[in-house]
C-alpha cells in the first residue's frame, strides 16, 4: 500500500511539473455546471479570441459572447490557476449516481487536455476540494468581468414566421401567477390571479393572426430585448418571455434581479400587451 501511494505521489508531481510556467498560446478553459434535477446549466469557454458563457437559469436561456483581447488578464488567470494546481486536481469515481449534477473543468495546455470533475459519479478528493472551489471562483470572476451579452436586431430574425415559433410568457407577483404558452397548434393560458384560478387550453385556428403577432413582435425587436442585473430590494412584478425561433431560444427577463433596460422597457411592455391580448381574444371563445 505504501509503495502504491509513493507511485501515485510521483505521478501527480510528474503531471504537475509538465505544466509550463508561461501560458501557452493554445490555453483554453471549458467550465461546465449541471444542475442535476434542476433546469439549470452553464458552459463557459475562455481562451484567447472567441469566448462564451451560455446556459439556462431555471429554464430561461442566456448567452454571452466576447472576443478576448485581454492577454495579460488571461495570463494572470493561468498563473493563479497554476498556483492552485488546478489543472491536476484529483477526483474519484463512486460508481453510478442518479440525478447528480455538479461542476467540471477541462483545460487545454500545449495540445493536451486536463479534466477535473466534481460531477455525476466523480467526486473531488477531500484534500483538493478547497483548490477546486477557488479555481471555479477565479473562472467565474474572470467571466463576469469580461462577458458581453449577445445582442440581436430585427434583421437577425426571418420576416416570415417559422414553423417552430413559440411564446412562453410567465408572470409572478403579489396578486398571483400566470403562464401563457402559444404555438401554431396548441395554446394554454393558466394561473391564479386575485384568488381566482383559471385554465384555458385551445387549438390555434387563427394562423393569420398568429403570423401577425410574430410580425409585430419582430418589429419591436421583442426577441432581442436586454436586461441588467441589480439587487432586488423590494417587491416587483416578475415577468419573463421565452421565444423559440428557428430552433433557437431567446429569453427576455424582468425577473428576480434581472431588470429590463430603460431603453427596452417600452418595447417589453408592448410585447406583453400583444401576447396577452392575443391570448385573451382567442382563449375565451
Amino acid at each position: 500500500m505504501k509503495f502504491m501511494f509513493v507511485l501515485l505521489l510521483l505521478s501527480c508531481n510528474s503531471s504537475y511539473k509538465s505544466i509550463p510556467a508561461a501560458m501557452p498560446a493554445d490555453f483554453k478553459i471549458e467550465y461546465h455546471y449541471d444542475g442535476g434535477m434542476m433546469n439549470t446549466s452553464r458552459t463557459i469557454i475562455i481562451q484567447s479570441g472567441a469566448c462564451s458563457d451560455k446556459g439556462t437559469d431555471e429554464g430561461t436561456p442566456y448567452e454571452y459572447e466576447w472576443n478576448n483581447e485581454d492577454l495579460p488578464g488571461l495570463e494572470n488567470l493561468y498563473t493563479e490557476l497554476k498556483k492552485l494546481k488546478a489543472f491536476t486536481l484529483k477526483s474519484k469515481n463512486e460508481g453510478e449516481v442518479y440525478d447528480r449534477g455538479g461542476e467540471s473543468m477541462r483545460f487545454t495546455i500545449n495540445k493536451k487536455d486536463y479534466n477535473v470533475s466534481d460531477s455525476q459519479s466523480n467526486f473531488i478528493i477531500k484534500s483538493d476540494a478547497e483548490e477546486f472551489n477557488k479555481a471555479i471562483e477565479l473562472i467565474l470572476a474572470y467571466t463576469k468581468a469580461h462577458r458581453i451579452k449577445k445582442t440581436y436586431s430585427m434583421k437577425d430574425f426571418p420576416e416570415k414566421m417559422p414553423d417552430d415559433f413559440t411564446i412562453e410568457y410567465v408572470y409572478n407577483a403579489g396578486d398571483g401567477d400566470r403562464t401563457v404558452y402559444l404555438t401554431k397548434t396548441n395554446c394554454i393560458d393558466q394561473g391564479l390571479l386575485d384568488q381566482k384560478a383559471f385554465n384555458y387550453a385551445w387549438k390555434n385556428t387563427t394562423m393569420p393572426e398568429f403570423e401577425t403577432l410574430y410580425s409585430e413582435l419582430r418589429k419591436l425587436n421583442a426577441f432581442g430585448l436586454q436586461s441588467e442585473e441589480f439587487a432586488n430590494e423590494g417587491d416587483k412584478i416578475d415577468e419573463r418571455i421565452k421565444y423559440s425561433v428557428n430552433g433557437k431560444y431567446y429569453a427576455v427577463s424582468n425577473w428576480g434581479n434581472h431588470f429590463i433596460t430603460q431603453q427596452d422597457k417600452p418595447s417589453f411592455t408592448e410585447s406583453v400587451q400583444l401576447i396577452l391580448s392575443y391570448s385573451l381574444k382567442n382563449s375565451r371563445n
